[in-house]
């Protein structure tokens, strides 16, 4: 006998049990290669850029099989090969989750908690290794800004973490932004997610996150993991593993339509999807699964053992374990003489019956005694994990009912006894769980527990007994058990149901929360709006806003006309589910439905804003002109540190509904309309206080103030107000809408364009803490391509970072954004000679079919781009024929963005080209206009317009053939793009000053080689932008005129 097995049998010979414990992976060595290949795979990364093909840095691993077929098993043994890897000086982080079996109610995120909660513990025992507390909450702090609360509330552990010391200030700050906007929460908490993934995975080698029973998950969690693993902003190493019973998920489940999601976009993500399927065991895998437990190194001995149990178990891992378990209880299976014997006959008898591992447990169970039974039923009715506590709660107010005091044995140890027969194990302090799912299912199935009277019970006295804390900490647990029971006409538990409803919204389980609702409601009285008023009015509320975030349409109007039929109703009450509506009429593309909703809004506040609607163009007129004038008279810096906030409850109702009145304005292209929103917004700040509507409506009025009435400087103080304000919004949900009308449409105009990287960048990162993801993403959107491409910045820095953008949209599902990077992504290729018409804005990224004819703003925007790229690719004639055909058209349609500047300017250059190259006297008149319009701008004080002017200056002295003024005006605009760092208007307008060089006439004589110079500084400025083709095409250019210059020195 080897030494090991003496050492088995040694063991045997104490404990007289099967080593089950020691068991390990037996016949599962394959799976088990190709799941740690998975996570060494993250280590071999070499990371490549977004515009090249290369390795993947995040591992998706999604382990299948039915139930007991040993995923648990192949988990502890990926957590084994994790924790001696030797791959980095950085610890690894490995967080384990499970979902619960509940066949009437998924608990939302409970696996993903427990995962987080998991790595927190980790992180915290790990404190003086690598990992650092201090680090990684100074990290998060720096992150998530004051939005901190949102993991809070879903993630206690958390707070460790965070070391928050005004935690209150940050829940009072979270809280008033999710009331604000519910949808906003959701997009809060996902950012947040990605966010604490991105730190927890700087500051380890490799973050590894397992969720078990994903069949029983809720969307919510998987959303969340999708978000996780698609988050292109976190190039570290992680890897999402989880596990799911096969045989329990279909095509239609929500699991498998999520799986098809990220299959779809993996590549794109830089995402690798690894599929481990766990079968039955084969008849060799069972006999060696017995030899080992029965520590024998004979096959021939165990192989008639292992025929009957394969027969009987199908192969099933687990059904194998217990089945011997039972054995040996019944003393079939017995260690004699240093070993282990058994009766084939016996045992093939005695198993006939048995055909499933449900009823092999059940026959298990039914030995037990009967409180051993009572307290697995109560165990059952607790999750997955339990604590001691809690459990002994229940057994002390329950177990009573069943039993004779005297006979109650000691609850610990009844839980000792449990867990050495293998039906629940120790995970921690004072906390136990199953050793598998299926024995909390059977359990489950026990005596009563099934039965919705024994639930409620158990509800109730948890209910009833738990302290304030604990309760919160196990609120749905307790009104799931509690919702069980047959009960009607209960106020107080449809107020329980109103706060698991609140809590379930505040983690954007907006579906689980609606459940709750509906069972609130019918929980509340016939009389419910005299009697509970205050009750039924916020479940009725909370339903309609829920409805619009599940896009549970036919709910959410029952709902909003069950509360509009209560006459007495103020319109303050009702004014949340009206708002509700109008968001929806607003997702429904009805802008002109929602502006009548929103004006007969404000007509009952008391506001109307609108009071003859034939003059509605001289009212927004007036007053426009006297909102502008009397703002402009304010200090900025005085008025928004001194101006109070507003507190009158019926003012914010109004500045609400003009807030939505302001957005179906924008939307449906209707400015007045917006407009008056704004102004009435401003005047309500200036004389009731500072709100979250009045940074934004300070912005939106200096845009007015530009773009209508051309007054530069009053744009300039609003939008600089509109930055200020910010700082005492008590909301923050607006801020990033306010900075983004503020930079593109006003600071743009005032100040260099270098100077709003960074503020756009804060921008972004404000809207994406705030849930403010429309407005967040558009910041991005200027950070990351707007302002690199108007100030010349290389294509390829540009190209790397527009897959960035794209991608983050596209997981949001911002399709406008969407749109607007991929035109400027392919325009970017067009110019780096990475498409396969440089001519055509035509590529794998963009196709100018995709710009919507009914849009006008798509076609404006492909125009401009196009019009650009014919410029730079010398195609003058067309260039010039478009710019005709387009006109101003670009500049009233975006309300004078500061993209305006190069549109207007590549407007005017094109036609000018154009003259120059056909004579066309058209193309002259409408140049001119062009240029007048930048002579105009740079009047009113603008810096980024004068190098732009400074050229088409260049370009008309020389249609002029005011051949020395020109030759001085183009050095001049060189000098300044240059000074600016402008790669690409240096480039450029080297090239026109050498096309214009090269004219015939006595001027340009002996200038051959101020041309060579000048081709040669266009090729420098292109190839430092990155336009390769244009690189090629002037060095070409370049030869001839230096191979004529040669002949004419021979000559």
């Amino acid at each position: 006998m080897m030494k090991s097995q003496m050492d088995d049998v040694a063991k045997i010979i104490v404990d007289q049990k099967l080593q089950v414990d020691e068991l390990g992976l037996i016949g599962r060595e394959q799976e088990q290669e190709e799941l740690t290949s998975c996570f060494d795979r993250m280590f071999q990364q070499v990371k490549p850029e977004y515009s090249q093909q290369g390795s993947y840095d995040k591992q998706l691993v999604l382990v299948s099989g039915e139930s007991g077929t040993g995923k648990s098993k192949l988990i502890d043994g990926l957590c084994q090969h994790a924790s001696s890897s030797k791959h980095s000086e950085k610890s690894v982080l490995l967080g384990r989750g499970k979902y619960d079996f509940n066949e009437y109610f998924v608990e939302p995120y409970s696996g993903i908690v427990a995962a987080f909660e998991d790595l927190f513990q980790q992180v915290k025992t790990n404190e003086g290794g690598s990992l650092s507390v201090e680090a990684i909450g100074s990290s998060l702090r720096e992150e998530l800004g004051q939005n901190t609360e949102t993991l809070l509330r879903l993630l206690p552990g958390v707070d460790e973490i965070l070391s928050l010391d005004d935690a209150s200030a940050s829940v009072s700050s979270s809280t008033v932004t999710e009331d604000f906007n519910i949808e906003a929460s959701q997009k809060q908490l996902k950012y947040s997610f990605q966010v604490l993934v991105r730190v927890l995975c700087e500051h380890c080698s490799s973050l590894v996150l397992v969720l078990a029973d994903l069949q029983w998950s809720d969307e919510a969690s998987l959303d969340i993991v999708d978000h996780l693993i698609s988050d292109v902003q976190n190039q570290n190493a992680l890897m999402v593993v989880g596990c799911y019973r096969s045989d329990e998920v279909d095509d239609t489940h929500a699991l498998s339509r999520k799986i098809r999601a990220l299959r779809g976009k993996s590549e794109s993500q830089k995402m690798e999807m690894t599929d481990i399927h766990l079968g039955a065991f084969s008849l060799e895998s069972t006999n060696n699964v017995i030899m080992r437990l029965l520590s024998i190194g004979d096959s021939l001995k165990t192989k008639d053992l292992a025929d009957i149990c394969f027969k009987r178990t199908n192969g099933n891992p687990h059904f194998l374990i217990e089945l011997l378990m039972l054995l040996k209880d019944a003393d079939l299976l017995r260690f004699g003489r240093l070993q282990w014997e058994w009766d084939e006959s016996e045992i093939e008898s005695f198993t006939k019956s048995i055909n499933t591992v449900e009823a092999l447990l059940q026959s298990r169970m039914e030995k037990l005694l009967d409180a051993e039974k009572l307290l697995l039923q109560y165990a059952a009715c607790l999750g997955s994990s339990f604590q001691v506590d809690v459990l002994n709660l229940v057994w002390k107010n329950h177990s009573a009912n069943n039993f004779d005091s005297k006979s109650i044995k000691d609850l610990e140890s009844l839980l000792r006894g449990l867990e050495k027969g293998h039906y629940i194990e120790s995970i921690g302090v004072n906390k136990y769980g199953w050793v598998h799912d299926k024995v909390q299912e059977v359990a489950l199935s026990l005596g009563d527990s099934q039965e919705s009277s024994f639930q409620f019970e158990i509800g109730t006295i948890l209910y009833k007994t738990l302290d304030e804390g604990q309760l919160d900490g196990l609120l749905f647990d307790v009104v799931d058990l509690i919702n069980q029971g047959n009960v009607k006409r209960r106020p107080e538990l449809a107020v329980l149901n109103l706060q698991a409803a609140t809590k379930a919204r505040r983690v954007s389980a907006f579906s689980n929360a609606s459940l709750y609702v509906a069972h609130g409601i019918d929980l509340l009285p016939s009389d419910k709006w005299s009697s509970h008023r205050k009750t039924t009015l916020r479940l009725y509320t909370l339903g309609v806003q829920l409805g619009l975030a599940t896009g549970d349409v036919f709910t959410m109007e029952e709902y909003r006309d069950e509360i509009l039929s209560q006459k007495d109703c103020s319109i303050i009450e009702k004014l949340p589910i009206q708002v509700a509506y109008t968001n929806r009429l607003c997702a429904l593309s009805k802008f002109s439905e929602a502006i009548e909703l929103s004006l007969d809004l404000l007509k009952e506040l008391g506001c109307n804003l609108i009071p003859h609607r034939s003059l509605v163009t001289l009212q927004a007129i007036a007053s426009l002109k006297s909102t502008i004038n009397m703002a402009k008279k304010i200090v900025p810096e005085d008025f928004c540190q001194s101006h109070p906030l507003l507190t009158d409850p019926h003012q914010k109702a109004i500045i609400q509904a003009l807030s939505n009145l302001s957005y179906a304005g924008y939307m449906s292209s209707k400015p007045l309309v917006q407009g008056l929103a704004a102004t009435r917004v401003v005047q309500i700040t200036m004389k009731h206080g500072i709100n979250d509507g009045s940074a934004i409506a300070f912005a939106s009025l200096g845009l007015i103030a530009k773009s209508a009435f051309g007054d530069f400087a009053t744009a300039s103080l609003l939008a600089n107000t509109a930055q200020l304000l910010q700082y005492r919004d008590p909301y923050n949900f607006q801020t990033a809408g306010s900075l983004f009308v503020a930079y593109f449409f006003s600071i743009g105009w005032s100040v260099p364009l270098h100077d709003l990287f960074k503020p756009t960048k804060d921008a972004y990162l404000t809207g994406m803490r705030a849930g403010n993801n429309d407005y967040g993403f558009w910041c991005l959107f200027l950070h990351h391509v707007v302002l690199p491409l108007q100030t010349g910045r290389p294509l390829g820095t540009i190209l790397a970072r527009c897959p960035e953008c794209l991608y983050q949209m596209e997981d949001y599902q911002m399709d406008e954004h969407c749109f607007y990077t991929r035109l400027e992504w392919q325009f970017c290729l067009n110019l780096a000679g990475q498409a396969e018409d440089p001519m055509k804005l035509r590529g794998g990224i963009f196709n100018d079919n995709m710009a919507e004819e009914t849009i006008p703003l798509h076609i404006a925007n492909v125009n401009a781009a196009q019009i650009e790229l014919w410029v730079i690719y010398r195609a003058y004639e067309q260039a010039a024929e478009l710019a005709i055909e387009c006109g101003e058209s670009y500049c009233k349609l975006t309300n004078l963005t500061f993209r305006c500047m190069p549109e207007t300017f590549y407007r005017g250059l094109a036609l000018y080209a154009g003259y120059r190259d056909t004579k066309q006297r058209k193309y002259k008149k409408h140049a001119k206009r062009a240029c007048k319009k930048l002579a105009l701008w740079e009047t009113k004080g603008v810096p980024g317009v004068v190098h732009y002017h400074a050229l088409l200056n260049a370009e008309q002295a020389a249609v002029d053939n005011k051949y020395k003024d020109a030759d001085l005006r183009y050095q001049k605009a060189i000098k300044l793009a240059a000074s600016l760092g402008y790669l690409n208007c240096a480039a450029l307008f080297n090239e026109r000053y050498a096309d214009f060089l090269q004219q015939k006439g006595p001027y340009f004589e002996s200038r051959s080689g101020d041309v060579v110079f000048r081709l040669g500084e266009a090729m420098r400025y292109y190839k430092e932008w990155g336009a390769v083709l244009k690189v090629e095409e002037i060095r070409k250019k370049k030869i001839i005129c230096l191979s004529k210059a040669k002949l004419r020195r021979g000559a």
